[in-house]
């Protein structure tokens, strides 16, 4: 009975931490901590599509931030694009992106760590940070 009653409060909550941020971003579009907070939520709550789509206007209002290449990745991840995941895991690091241990802990990418490719790609990142 009460784990129900919690999980009730944690999602009215989390409905009202969007419609909150949905009312900011009405009357700011643009508004980058807004936009983060709100693709976070997006994402933990399972609307991995509307996710994307905020970490792409992300992307676009901030082109050469890591972050954000990083979360598309994480989102192609969860999504099962895993060539798209890699593309903006190679974006992000080309950028700047380099906490290699969150990457090789982050859950939002386990399906990605599964496959070759992932493998690969490591080490040519490896190679590359010994030099």
């Amino acid at each position: 009975m009460k784990n129900k009653r919690n999980q009730l409060l944690r999602n009215r909550l989390k409905n009202r931490k969007c419609e909150f941020l949905q009312q900011v971003l009405k009357m700011c579009p643009d508004y980058i901590e807004a936009l983060e907070m709100m693709g976070d939520l997006y994402t933990r709550s399972g609307a991995l599509k509307e996710g994307f789509a905020i970490d792409r206007r992300l992307a676009f209002l901030q082109p050469f931030e890591p972050c954000h290449y990083y979360n598309l990745a994480c989102d192609c991840a969860l999504l099962g694009k895993k060539e798209e995941a890699l593309l903006y895991l190679k974006i992000s690091i080309m950028l700047g992106y380099n906490d290699f241990k969150h990457l090789n802990e982050d859950p939002d990418l386990e399906n990605l760590r599964r496959d070759a490719r992932y493998d690969k790609f490591v080490r040519q990142i490896s190679a590359r940070r010994i030099k």
